[in-house]
């Protein structure tokens, strides 16, 4: 076996990234307690979701405070439930969506507000294509019984207008609320949920079911056969689905166990972010808290530029930066720098 080491130690070494970290600050210093979204700019603009109030923040490059946007309401320019944040670096602008009141609104890098658009129906994970281009994931809803889609949309004149929608053809289990006050079948979640990321060249669709991603062109027809990252998959264990009963209200248990569709693993892609380069970052599940996410970092021709673990699942990628959001015993924000990257 000795003539074989040479061979394959420095395959192990070309593949295996180094993440060290560049900053970290608690975000009590910016009066920040709850946060799950963040987005970052290509000029490294950090802005987050303020969960208790409301608000948003934005951060410079070192993490030091910018501004904060206080506009709690229902009328043009307010929010009232914001959930999710992305950039547009196009026109250097930032958009929120505000699930309160069913919109999505465009911010300046100075904080003011530009112009909003109404939803047309439940969107998540919005992510700009180009100034006047958006995409979504559509999940499914209440009574809606349909696979999620991904709809790229075009900002009109106070509405979002419907250029086309991509429907994976992988089968997806849904899982569901049976019966609900007499509403009948309403549907939960979706397992796996679909992860979507946004280039300047094309866009990913994560499957979540197995570690495959299907590139489609900004027009929305397929680039080619899917990709396939091979990143772990975890089986659901019969603990881990207690646990997760034991966090709802006792009184949603009986409905939730009879309606209940269990999935047999864990996603095996949990995170797909694109970056400048047109780099795809791919991100497993670990479901046991403490133990590291695999990620891989491939070109759009399927090919490994590098691989390593993080112990959180990073919000963003730009300039061969990883930006997460640590709950622990207190709200804080990483920025890491992985290199070893072509």
């Amino acid at each position: 076996m000795a003539p074989l080491i040479p061979f394959f130690f420095p395959l192990f070494i070309w593949n295996t990234l180094q993440v060290d970290t560049v900053w970290r600050h608690n975000l009590d210093e910016v009066e920040v307690y709850r946060s799950r979204a963040l987005a970052v700019s290509d000029t490294g603009i950090i802005a987050l979701i303020d969960r208790d109030q409301n608000h948003i923040v934005l951060l410079n490059d070192d993490g030091s405070l910018l501004q904060r946007i206080s506009a709690n309401g229902q009328g043009p320019g307010e929010l009232q439930s914001p959930t999710e944040i992305t950039f547009c670096s196009q026109d250097q602008t930032f958009a929120i969506l505000d699930f309160g009141n069913m919109r999505l609104s465009k911010w300046s890098l100075a904080g003011q507000f530009v112009e909003e658009f109404s939803l047309p129906s439940v969107f998540f994970n919005p992510k700009f294509s180009t100034r006047d281009e958006v995409l979504f994931i559509r999940e499914p809803f209440g009574r809606n019984q349909q696979s999620p889609t991904v709809v790229r949309m075009y900002l009109g004149e106070g509405r979002l207008e419907n250029l086309w929608s991509y429907q994976p053809s992988v089968p997806l289990v849904f899982s569901k609320i049976g019966s609900f006050e007499g509403a009948g079948e309403m549907v939960w979640r979706w397992n796996p949920a679909l992860q979507l990321g946004v280039g300047s060249e094309f866009v990913a669709v994560a499957f979540g079911s197995d570690s495959t991603i299907q590139l489609l062109n900004l027009k929305g027809a397929n680039l080619g056969r899917p990709i396939s990252v091979a990143l772990p998959q975890f089986q659901v264990t019969d603990a881990q689905i207690q646990e997760g009963m034991d966090l709802m209200p006792t009184t949603m248990h009986r409905d939730l166990k009879a309606g209940l569709v269990r999935p047999e693993s864990w996603p095996a892609i949990r995170n797909l972010l694109i970056d400048e380069a047109q780099r795809i970052w791919v991100f497993g599940c670990h479901p046991d808290l403490g133990m590291p996410h695999p990620f891989k970092v491939v070109n759009r021709q399927g090919n490994l530029l590098g691989e390593d673990n993080v112990a959180f699942l990073p919000l963003a990628a730009v300039k061969g930066h990883l930006y997460f959001l640590r709950e622990e015993a207190d709200l804080s924000l990483e920025k890491v720098r992985v290199g070893g990257l072509e």
